[in-house]
């Protein structure tokens, strides 16, 4: 039962914009949820509206969870409102053991950059300029990854069908690329579905699974890569904390620029799959009094425990 609930918002600033597909980034706003229950422990959700994928406005956000009173239903045009109650609510909150460490993947600003990351895996977004320049870029990546290293390439749901073909065609067969993160629209399930079982190169699935139904269809009809999740924006977080238990093999847990509030609660979810997170983004803020968290190839939940939080909410 709950005791309390607190909303603040939050506002933070990239070091310098960063492009993706959907659109560029300079500030980051989000709602922080506050949640104390009658047992005494606390819980924290965040609502964080991201580019690219479904959800309400941070005003549309703030008007809900201005009047939100517990057991009041939460509308289905507001699914950030319900990924952050629900972050709020789940045990990852009350776990007294350790967590498995994680290993982080490394979200590059460009893919021209110069000084790349030691991560054992790496992300760059693609399907931002033109289609021949792009992948000339990505091969000439290829070639300056540290050694063992293996690469994501991020559409973001914006090629076509022919574009897609061409990166699966152009780096059929390459050991370095993990996979191509959602080439097509959401939208797209029947080329999505063509794309997986007719080429050898892994895909995975991103913006196409706000919904836990759709991933579990996707699941039934064969979907032979992998999942990509993020929590902060899955409207039905119990469900989504089953899937990720039940394929930990090909589920990989991503964050969204979210606050420590958010990101913690993401770090905790990503130790229950056994993939790379890809959840390095920190670095891309300004530093400010919200850098809690460290960066490195490997990162341990729970070091930003609910005391420390606390002190950073009392501080906003």
């Amino acid at each position: 039962m709950i005791d309390s609930f607190e909303v603040k918002p939050l506002r933070r600033n990239f070091r310098e914009p960063f492009a993706t597909a959907t659109g560029t980034w300079r500030t980051r706003e989000s709602i922080v949820v506050r949640v104390k229950y009658l047992d005494g422990h606390i819980g924290f959700g965040e609502v964080a509206p991201t580019l690219g994928f479904r959800g309400e406005t941070i005003s549309d956000a703030q008007r809900f969870l201005s009047i939100w009173e517990p057991q009041m239903e939460i509308p289905d045009y507001l699914p950030l409102c319900r990924a952050a109650l629900g972050c709020a609510d789940s045990s990852l909150w009350r776990t007294q053991t350790a967590f498995p460490k994680i290993k982080t993947a490394a979200l590059l600003r460009s893919s021209e950059e110069t000084n790349l990351p030691l991560n054992n895996v790496l992300k760059a977004k693609i399907g931002v300029g033109e289609l021949g320049s792009e992948i000339a870029t990505i091969e000439n990546l290829l070639t300056r990854l540290p050694a063992g290293s293996r690469l994501r390439l991020d559409a973001n749901g914006s090629l076509s069908r022919t574009e897609a073909k061409a990166w699966l065609d152009t780096f059929e067969g390459c050991s370095q690329i993990e996979f191509l993160e959602q080439p097509l629209a959401a939208t797209d399930r029947n080329g999505l579905m063509g794309l997986a079982e007719s080429n050898s190169l892994a895909l995975a699935l991103d913006e196409s699974l706000l919904d836990i139904q759709i991933a579990e269809e996707f699941l039934a009809d064969g979907w032979p890569g992998y999942f990509v999740f993020k929590p902060t924006l899955s409207r039905d977080w119990r469900e989504m904390e089953i899937f990720l238990r039940n394929e930990p093999t090909r589920c990989v847990v991503s964050s969204v620029f979210e606050s420590p509030f958010g990101f913690e609660a993401v770090l905790r979810v990503a130790s229950m799959v056994e993939t790379v997170a890809g959840i390095g983004v920190n670095t891309l803020f300004v530093e400010d009094n919200f850098s809690l968290h460290d960066m490195d190839i490997v990162l341990q939940p729970g070091t930003v425990d609910i005391p420390q939080l606390e002190e950073l909410w009392l501080s906003i």
